[in-house]
């Protein structure tokens, strides 16, 4: 289990491409991920990553068919719907079988 950092709110950068964010987990030892999609009101496609077992930065991303772009403000992309937010499949929204 690695108990290192990635990153952290002070050194993170708002423009950093989806393979800037891996590579610079990457650096740190970090390959194993937690990732949640997001499918939008709009019916876009969002997702979350962060680093499984250790502390790290939280990388925000939408998916527009080959591409993969960074979402730059704290409102969820694609969506009025403000960050905090109960996210589909979010502890907030699972339901025990």
């Amino acid at each position: 289990m690695l108990s290192g950092k990635f990153g952290s709110p002070k050194a993170r950068e708002p423009e950093d491409t989806f393979q800037e964010y891996l590579e610079r987990a990457e650096k740190v030892g970090v390959i194993d991920f937690h990732l949640r999609i997001v499918r939008t009101p709009e019916g876009l496609l969002d997702f979350y990553i962060h680093p499984q077992r250790c502390d790290g930065e939280t990388g925000d991303f939408t998916v527009s068919a080959a591409f993969v772009s960074k979402i730059k403000n704290h409102v969820v992309a694609g969506s009025s719907r403000p960050v905090g937010s109960p996210l589909l499949g979010s502890s907030a929204t699972d339901h025990k079988m």
